[in-house]
């Protein structure tokens, strides 16, 4: 029912907007909540139940998905969160407290429970709008407990630089292959940031922070 391709499922995150306004039309001022958002078909959503997938490897509808355990699921989970962010949602879920979708696995976390992590904190917060420039990325930006913060992830298997300007961030948490080599998900380390470019490689999540 779904393409397995890693563009394919990218691609779902352009439907977002025009599904919730169609439920708006539907039922105007009724609450609306989100979720779980998750790349496998969750159990009982389609009339067939989801195919199983003991080998782990990319196919349509299937319970469990690989890449829900790695960076594609928290660039796609900050995707999603900034495609619907400017559209009055009630409540957002990203992921699974267990289960094939889940954001961790016992003391071990995926990349994604950096992002559930970082959003829950900006949960109800203002958000700072964003004028955005160029493809291939998503951005969403919000007032923390730590001044402003901007996060961005890259949406493509290829390294994509991003330019910044109109605000001033001095420290950066970087997620990505390499932080993953050294550190949890969960204890990116925070590194001071010069501002001007930000280099994400293939499917990299960063946290600027003012």
């Amino acid at each position: 029912m779904h393409a397995a391709d890693d563009i394919s499922v990218m691609e779902t995150l352009e439907s977002l907007p025009d599904i919730i306004r169609t439920a708006r039309s539907f039922a105007p001022g009724v609450a609306i909540r989100l979720g779980p958002a998750t790349i496998g078909a969750p159990p009982a959503f389609y009339a067939a139940r989801p195919a199983d997938n003991p080998a782990r490897v990319r196919m349509p509808t299937a319970a469990s998905d690989p890449r829900q355990r790695g960076l594609f699921a928290a660039a796609f989970s900050l995707g999603y969160a900034a495609t619907v962010a400017a559209l009055d949602l009630d409540a957002m879920t990203l992921g699974c407290c267990d289960g094939p979708a889940a954001i961790n696995e016992g003391t071990t976390s995926f990349p994604l429970a950096f992002v559930v992590a970082g959003l829950s904190k900006l949960a109800g917060r203002p958000r700072h709008r964003l004028e955005v420039a160029g493809a291939g990325f998503a951005a969403l930006a919000a007032h923390g407990d730590e001044g402003l913060e901007l996060w961005l992830a890259n949406l493509t298997g290829d390294p994509i630089t991003i330019g910044t300007s109109g605000a001033s961030f001095h420290q950066v948490q970087l997620l990505d292959a390499t932080a993953l080599s050294r550190s949890d998900p969960m204890h990116i380390p925070v590194q001071p940031y010069e501002g001007g470019l930000v280099t994400l490689d293939t499917y990299g999540v960063c946290r600027l922070i003012g």
